[in-house]
């Protein structure tokens, strides 16, 4: 019997990318010494103590709508972020905390009232902290997006065998535009047919993708599901493994193609 080589994997790690500047957290940073910042931004924290809470100071004007979105299960982080907004006078203008039961993200807009200066701060709902409560906070113009999700991050597809992908749409903040979905990078003797979502009807929220293959050997790799809009401004996203409540989950698709047997 011989043995097939396989490839290694060593370790999967979570890399958020960002169109941003990036700036990260200061020692002193708090809520009586916010740290300055200039938007649009994404900065990276952490809270490393119990009861930590870190702030950050920016300027805007009035009639602005600001997104604002912390990321930390994406990153493998147990924290269960807040976010709150104080204005310059230390009133606080909003809390948020996740959208919705078992959703530990936050994504959220904010109305600008008046010109000036305002902080937004970053804690734990529970008060925890650690070296692994991590977490992002990205601030920028409130626009249309979208995000795309699949339901395991390791897929098997059997050689002269078709494989049904779902792919799960969230179109944000009025997402209108029709989203080209495809495969990219797929391995010789794998096909897979592009789908569209369109701004309405069942596909708007999701659709599938149907890979076959007519390899004779085996394939190991990463899978990249890939949304793209054709409409000005272009956006172009990645879809990831949707997230398990409480549980690190690989954000990284594998897909694994079977060789074909005698």
């Amino acid at each position: 019997f011989a043995a097939l080589p396989q490839p290694e994997f060593v370790a999967l790690a979570a890399v958020q990318v960002v169109p941003h500047p990036v700036v990260t957290a200061t020692a002193g940073n708090n809520r009586a010494t916010p740290q300055a910042i200039t938007l649009p931004v994404c900065v990276a924290g952490e809270l490393a103590a119990n009861r930590a809470e870190q702030a950050w100071k920016f300027t805007a004007t009035k009639g602005q709508k600001l997104n604002l979105r912390v990321a930390t299960e994406a990153l493998g982080s147990p924290m269960d972020a807040v976010l709150r907004i104080f204005d310059a006078g230390g009133k606080r203008l909003q809390e948020y905390d996740d959208a919705k039961k078992d959703d530990f993200e936050i994504d959220t807009d904010f109305a600008v009232p008046a010109d000036g200066e305002y902080t937004a701060t970053v804690s734990e709902r529970f008060w925890h902290g650690g070296p692994d409560y991590v977490y992002t906070l990205t601030i920028e113009p409130s626009s249309a997006d979208f995000a795309l999700t699949v339901p395991q991050n390791v897929l098997v597809l059997k050689a002269g065998d078709k494989l049904e992908i779902p792919v799960t749409i969230d179109r944000r903040r009025g997402m209108s535009a029709p989203i080209q979905i495809a495969v990219a990078e797929l391995p010789e003797g794998v096909t897979v047919e592009p789908v569209t979502s369109e701004p309405k009807g069942d596909s708007s929220k999701s659709v599938k993708l149907v890979l076959q293959s007519t390899r004779e050997t085996a394939w190991l790799g990463a899978l990249q599901v890939v949304g793209k809009t054709d409409s000005e401004p272009t956006l172009e996203r990645q879809a990831v493994v949707a997230p398990i409540a409480r549980q690190t989950v690989p954000p990284q698709v594998l897909l694994k193609v079977l060789a074909k047997t005698p």
